[in-house]
């Protein structure tokens, strides 16, 4: 009888540890922060990380360091637009749409992708923007890290996204 407790717990042990270290990966990936100083640093933290993951760049050097996908890192610095536009997302996570604000862009057309950790684009549209504004659905998307891609003759624009 005791022998058979003994199996009873160390299955019960396994299938316990296997789903939690799976949740925690899970956590660690869909949770975080990125932001750029005006000095041009820019400043990525994610939770269950001891320290602050930053790059900065000029016309000599640059310099990225830390665990977090470092092209993402690149394209989002490397962001740009012909004309000094400012672009803000909120929600961040999001869990429906995702809400897009451009200071001095008021109408027009974008190409928006969008790219998981591994390179593949899961959706490419063209979305516009009237009065400044742009509202994307994005309910179809599953729970994770996404990076999001803005583009037309004017705007080469980057940013990461969280999906609850």
């Amino acid at each position: 009888m005791d022998h058979n407790y003994k199996i009873i717990f160390f299955v019960f042990f396994v299938i316990v540890s296997t789903n939690a270290q799976e949740l925690y990966k899970q956590t660690i990936l869909s949770q975080g922060s990125t932001s750029k100083l005006e000095s041009g640093l820019i400043i990525s933290q994610s939770i269950g990380q001891e320290s602050v993951i930053g790059n900065f760049s000029n016309d000599n050097v640059k310099i990225i360091q830390g665990f977090q996908q470092p092209f993402w890192t690149r394209l989002i610095s490397n962001s740009s637009s012909v004309i000094p536009i400012e672009i803000t997302h909120f929600p961040n996570p999001i869990t429906d749409n995702l809400n897009l604000s451009f200071y001095n862009y008021d109408m027009g057309e974008l190409v928006l992708s969008i790219y998981d950790y591994s390179g593949r684009i899961l959706m490419k549209r063209n979305i516009s923007v009237e009065s400044g504004r742009s509202i994307v659905d994005l309910t179809i998307l599953p729970s994770g890290s996404f990076l999001v891609g803005l583009q037309n003759d004017k705007i080469n624009y980057y940013i990461k996204i969280i999906k609850k």
